[in-house]
């Protein structure tokens, strides 16, 4: 009966370290592949806010030389109209000719494109950041919950708590930055003051 009681303890004690060490793997594994989802989906809000930022200094370029092109339109027609007319222009009270001359107005769609992009591109970094913002959380909550918070503490996650918290920490303007820090708001200024 003694050799069958050491053998069931021993069986029991075998076990219960195997179903321990597969904990402790997969505690781990999930630790590493939480971390690594978090870098991931940091390295996607700065491609997307990288792209966000080409996308609208090129978008910005090309306003540039539309207002250029029109600056030369304009000049083009007002040379093309005093070489007809002379410098005087006409002097008859209705022009009854029609003529077949190019707009000289800049079209507003590349600003209405340009303002979709700032908005599509705001949305889309949002997204992300509120995807980061999650994971970020889930993982806070697998690591300060029990018994994930001495499982993970003893196998020494996070790996670099200070790198994490940065990581964690969402992009916000200075004026976000300041309402909190002081709890007072203001509206939105279109313009500078002045213009």
């Amino acid at each position: 009966m003694g050799k069958i009681l050491a053998a069931v303890l021993g069986l029991g004690l075998l076990g219960t370290l195997i179903v321990g060490g597969i904990m402790l793997a997969t505690s781990y594994n999930s630790a590493v592949r939480t971390e690594n989802a978090i870098d991931a989906r940091v390295k996607q809000n700065q491609n997307i806010y990288s792209t966000y930022g080409s996308k609208l200094q090129e978008m910005a370029q090309v306003a540039d030389l539309a207002v250029e092109d029109q600056v030369r339109l304009q000049k083009t027609v007002v040379d093309m109209l005093s070489a007809r007319y002379g410098a005087e222009g006409s002097k008859a009270a209705f022009q009854w000719i029609q003529e077949q001359n190019p707009s000289a107005q800049v079209d507003g769609t590349l600003y209405r494109q340009l303002t979709q992009v700032v908005e599509a591109g705001r949305n889309e970094f949002k997204n992300a950041q509120t995807g980061l913002i999650d994971a970020c959380n889930q993982y806070r909550n697998q690591r300060e919950t029990f018994p994930g918070n001495l499982v993970l503490g003893m196998l020494g996650f996070p790996r670099d708590a200070i790198a994490l918290e940065k990581k964690c920490t969402p992009i916000l303007t200075a004026e976000t930055l300041r309402a909190y820090e002081t709890g007072v708001d203001r509206p939105i200024q279109m313009r500078p003051r002045g213009q």
